[in-house]
């Protein structure tokens, strides 16, 4: 049986330089600062065929977003719309809310702010005319 110092000394330089890579590893973390980027990015709205929207809604979004260099590079690098699926919706006023659901984050990337973050639909159904669907009898 093993006294408590001798497991403690055993393998001292493989323990000694886990720790010093540890410490430093714990050091940069510690010193590392998320970094905060803004940005306009277009808003895109899906409705069904059949409806529109009457009301002028926002076209760009200004999104500020905090988080590691690496994921803020990819989401400067990307120019994808915020997207807002209504295609579900039915016609009426309805208030639209953005969230972290609608964008496409990278991992470690937070929303700091999304201006602005709601904006009024007044969504409508567009009447369909039909030509020459009437049937003549003989």
């Amino acid at each position: 049986m093993k006294t408590w110092s001798r497991t403690l000394t055993e393998n001292a330089s493989y323990k000694l330089v886990a720790l010093v890579v540890a410490t430093v590893l714990w050091l940069t973390m510690q010193g590392r600062r998320d970094t905060v980027l803004s940005r306009e990015v277009e808003l895109q709205v899906l409705l069904a065929p059949n409806l529109a929207i009457t009301n002028p809604i926002p076209q760009v979004i200004k999104l500020e977003v905090s988080g590691p260099r690496v994921a803020l590079r990819k989401l400067a690098e990307r120019a994808e719309p915020i997207t807002v699926d209504l295609r579900r919706t039915q016609a009426g006023r309805r208030v639209v809310t953005l969230n972290r659901d609608n964008l496409n984050l990278p991992l470690g990337a937070k929303v700091v702010s999304l201006q602005p973050n709601e904006f009024l639909a007044v969504i409508v159904e567009l009447e369909s005319k039909r030509e020459g669907t009437g049937d003549v009898e003989k």
